[in-house]
């Protein structure tokens, strides 16, 4: 079955032209999405005879064909499109009137100013990932990590007088692996004074950095980051809970970038 774009002719009667036109009719169903009975991730639309309204003309999802040259813009109007980058489609954007075109992915990560975020997430000190309250398709509420490609944040324990104590050390697992393991981490951390958030409470006094100055490939891998927190109070550098008691951290954000290509 195929579509016909040269029916009806003015000569034809309408019982010659009629299954013509039915053909037609279901082959614009099949292109634009599938019937409503059928739960299927197939075609990018909500189908025509789907029973709510509020549905019409929707989308479920947008489907981008490989583009081999940015296409052109005019005036009032901007392009979003995929390209091939290291022999695999990317998500493009292109300004209006054929304007700067800049790359919105690098192997299926976000990109930002030339840099790709790897992963992102806010916990507390325990390593409990944080969550905002937000709402389903039916407005129920529902919680969301503040996590991207985060799966999980472990705490750490260290033997101390003979038991193990949670300790400022954790690992962090991605929930995809990142493309290798030349990537930047970027640290922030929340104090708690007096139960009041403080961002800036002896900030100069306590860093993170990966376990082992990034040295070892059990602290940087593409599966997992191990931190560890720092405090400037004590001689040399070392993650004892006094790090968490004496300076207060509430919670923590961390940040993956690696520069794209």
């Amino acid at each position: 079955m195929v579509y016909k774009s040269n029916i009806p002719q003015p000569s034809d009667f309408i019982s010659q032209s009629q299954v013509d036109m039915s053909e037609n009719f279901e082959q614009i169903r099949k292109i634009w999405g599938q019937p409503a009975d059928e739960q299927l991730n197939e075609g990018d639309h909500i189908p025509l005879n789907n029973p709510e309204d509020k549905f019409f003309g929707k989308h479920k999802k947008t489907t981008f064909v490989e583009q081999e040259t940015a296409p052109t813009t005019l005036a009032n109007e901007v392009a979003l499109y995929t390209k091939d980058t290291n022999g695999k489609p990317e998500l493009f954007y292109r300004r209006e009137s054929d304007g700067i075109e800049a790359q919105l992915t690098d192997r299926g990560n976000v990109t930002v100013g030339g840099m790709v975020l790897g992963a992102s997430v806010i916990f507390d000190y325990n390593g409990n990932i944080l969550e905002k309250v937000d709402y389903d398709e039916n407005e129920k509420k529902i919680k969301v990590p503040l996590a991207y490609n985060v799966s999980s944040v472990s705490q750490q324990t260290q033997n101390i007088g003979g038991s193990n104590v949670p300790v400022c050390e954790y690992i962090i697992g991605f929930s995809k692996p990142l493309p290798d393991n030349n990537y930047c981490w970027m640290v922030s951390y929340y104090l708690n004074k007096n139960g009041e958030i403080d961002v800036n409470l002896e900030s100069s006094q306590a860093y993170f950095s990966a376990k082992n100055s990034a040295l070892y490939s059990n602290s940087v891998t593409t599966t997992s980051l191990r931190l560890i927190g720092n405090s400037f109070k004590d001689s040399g550098s070392f993650p004892v809970l006094r790090f968490g008691k004496k300076i207060g951290i509430d919670r923590i954000v961390l940040q993956i970038y690696r520069v794209a290509g």
